[in-house]
């Protein structure tokens, strides 16, 4: 539904957003409909059944639609005008509860072609992070900006006996945090970026002005002096997120110890120190982190600083002290709760069944794959496809080229000739990195290509299992993956404004999938 939002602070106009709640409540009831969408929790081996109704939303859009793009060749995909399908990132979902882009509901009870009116979350996997967002092709970009997203964390045993060992904070001090950037007009709505053209128009990147954290514009949030799980997920639309503690002290100021304990599908092997290191996020990765504030001087407080530039890398940082420099401020100020002892540091082992890669790969199918930049001379904006070496840059549309067979063990490498890092989604695998290279090029032909001599180093991080990986720009990632689910899925940068213009390409597992893109 349309609701309204308490994003400014106080005092400031309410700001019109979409949100997800609970059919027939009440539109502004809080404990319902919110923005961000209420956090999830599941459990591993409960399956969940969700029923999305799509017809109580709006006629209008709250941004004007840009119609040059996914029209296809009738026009019913520009019609009507609000059209939202749910994606549950990073879960093993059966194919038609994925949230296919073409699989939406519109506001006048039309539906996509592969729409179905209940989705299957059957939570086969371990404790993570995920969360769900809208997905429907050509309004991806808008929905999310307007509102459509939230957190679905799964539970398992593993986690809960850490907690009750007191080796992990458990609630209230286990935090999820979505980290997002918006802009606003004087009167509170939202702003998506359109400068310097005229709206309705694709952007080729939409970064904000504003950051907007668990739906609060410029949020203070107030600690005890101990440690804390803070579950951080990067829900901006396209700006790359590089995160640090620093203390706002100028009298010996407190250095924050901080683990990174999980990455985007569950607990890493081991802790990884970060402390006083820089956490990256890619939009739509997730940081599980430990931070320790209990050696924080009372009053002390912590500014959550930003220097990633935009575009990534290569962009402009902002700069420091300024409003896109500053994410969350951190107050130590709380009395301790006596009733709640302070977790202790991470254990050395976190996951009793290591994640690895395994050391043979001799004989695996190794499916090479290219990002492509085009210039797209009739609406002035870059066109962004994905491909292989083989058939170049391809559209959504296009016939589907990643046909493969149900159990499969794949190698994927993804070139990046671009000039800018990607971070690529694949949905219902979690992968492995193996290694990243350097592009090496055979001949003067740039789609003949093939991995580099130089290989570059992994974050830790990046070494547990991801759905989501950033690809840098003159490099190539090689993923082990495997795929255990039939049917139709797809993969994508998920920049979004990439992802719709026209990064994005379906994929079909176990065969039964159109050999000819079915498209409306």
């Amino acid at each position: 539904r349309q609701i309204k939002s308490q994003i400014l602070p106080d005092g400031c106009p309410n700001t019109d957003v979409f949100a997800y709640g609970l059919a027939g409540d009440p539109v502004n009831n809080p404990a319902s409909f919110a923005y961000p969408g209420h956090t999830f929790v599941a459990f591993k081996n409960r399956p969940v059944k969700v029923a999305y109704v799509h017809n109580q939303m709006p006629a209008q859009h709250l941004f004007p639609i840009d119609r040059t793009f996914m029209c296809g060749p009738t026009a019913k995909n520009c019609s009507p005008d609000v059209r939202t399908v749910v994606h549950l990132h990073g879960g093993y979902a059966p194919s038609d509860s994925d949230g296919f882009p073409e699989a939406w509901g519109g506001s006048d009870g039309s539906v996509g072609l592969h729409f179905n009116p209940e989705y299957t979350y059957p939570n086969n996997q371990d404790a993570m992070d995920l969360w769900y967002h809208d997905h429907a092709w050509g309004l991806t970009r808008l929905n999310v900006y307007a509102g459509l997203a939230g957190f679905y964390i799964v539970r398992q045993p593993r986690e809960t006996t850490l907690q009750s060992l007191n080796l992990l904070p458990r609630y209230p001090f286990d935090i999820p945090i979505v980290i997002q950037d918006r802009s606003f007009f004087p009167n509170g709505s939202l702003a998506y970026p359109d400068a310097p053209f005229t709206s309705p128009r694709l952007m080729n990147t939409a970064f904000g002005t504003v950051f907007v954290v668990n739906g609060k514009a410029w949020p203070k949030s107030l600690h005890e002096p101990r440690k804390y799980r803070m579950r951080f997920l990067n829900g901006c639309n396209s700006r790359f997120l590089n995160l640090r503690f620093v203390s706002t002290s100028t009298s010996s100021p407190t250095t924050l110890p901080v683990w990174w304990i999980a990455a985007d599908h569950g607990f890493l092997n081991a802790p990884i120190d970060m402390t006083g290191k820089p956490i990256l996020l890619g939009p739509a990765e997730r940081g599980d982190l430990v931070v320790d504030f209990s050696a924080a001087k009372p009053g002390e407080q912590f500014m959550l600083t930003n220097d990633a530039a935009t575009p990534y890398p290569y962009g402009t940082a902002p700069a420091a002290g300024s409003s896109m420099a500053q994410v969350i401020l951190f107050k130590v100020q709380k009395p301790l709760t006596s009733s709640i002892p302070d977790a202790l540091a991470p254990p050395a082992q976190l996951r009793t069944n290591p994640r690895l890669v395994p050391s043979n790969l001799a004989g695996i199918k190794v499916r090479q794959l290219m990002l492509f930049d085009s210039f797209d001379a009739a609406h002035i904006r870059i066109k962004r496809t994905l491909g292989s070496p083989q058939t170049g840059g391809v559209g959504f549309t296009a016939p589907i080229t990643e046909n493969i067979a149900l159990g499969a063990t794949e190698i994927w490498e993804i070139y990046n000739p671009t000039g800018e890092s990607h971070p690529m989604h694949i949905h219902q695998v979690a992968f492995m990195a193996i290694d990243r290279h350097d592009i090496k090029y055979i001949t003067n032909n740039p789609l003949n290509v093939t991995l580099g001599p130089t290989a570059y180093a992994f974050n830790p991080e990046e070494l547990g299992e991801k759905d989501t990986i950033r690809v840098p720009p003159s490099q190539v990632v090689r993923l082990y993956m495997k795929f255990t689910l039939p049917g139709l899925y797809v993969w994508h940068c998920h920049i979004l404004e990439h992802e719709e213009y026209d990064m994005m390409r379906p994929l079909c597992v176990g065969g039964n999938c159109p050999t000819a893109w079915q498209h409306e």
